[in-house]
């Protein structure tokens, strides 16, 4: 009988020493999926940064082309309005043109200066 007790007290004591083992590579096993999760998640917030990032790079280049576009908006009409007021200035000077020979030939005709109305004749012809 004493060493059958031996033998069983051995036994338990592999078969807990066993069981230890089991729970030590359970634990281990446990701590290395919690460890690849959090590698896992921080590489998903790593992907979701970067992808902000290219985001707003995309973002603010976008801006920088219609604020390019919109100037360039800005600076054709501001040159289509200078072109509009040259024409106005260059349709008063003509309106000038053609006023002073009229007048200067109205006054010829009333003082009798016979030359100098053929002479405003003539450069009212060419302004026409």
């Amino acid at each position: 009988a004493g060493q059958s007790d031996v033998d069983r007290s051995f036994m338990e004591s592999e078969f807990a020493k066993a069981r230890a083992g089991e729970h030590r590579a359970q634990s281990d096993l446990t701590e290395l999926k919690s460890k690849h999760e959090m590698l896992q998640l921080e590489h998903r917030a790593l992907h979701l940064r970067r992808q902000a990032e290219q985001d707003e790079a995309a973002s603010t280049l976008r801006q920088a082309q219609e604020l390019r576009l919109f100037t360039a908006i800005t600076l054709m009409e501001n040159f289509g309005e200078g072109l509009n007021v040259l024409y106005d200035e260059m349709l008063a000077i003509r309106q000038g043109a053609i006023e002073f020979p009229i007048d200067s030939i109205s006054l010829c005709d009333k003082m009798n200066f016979k030359q100098v109305k053929v002479n405003a004749a003539n450069e009212l012809l060419q302004c026409q």
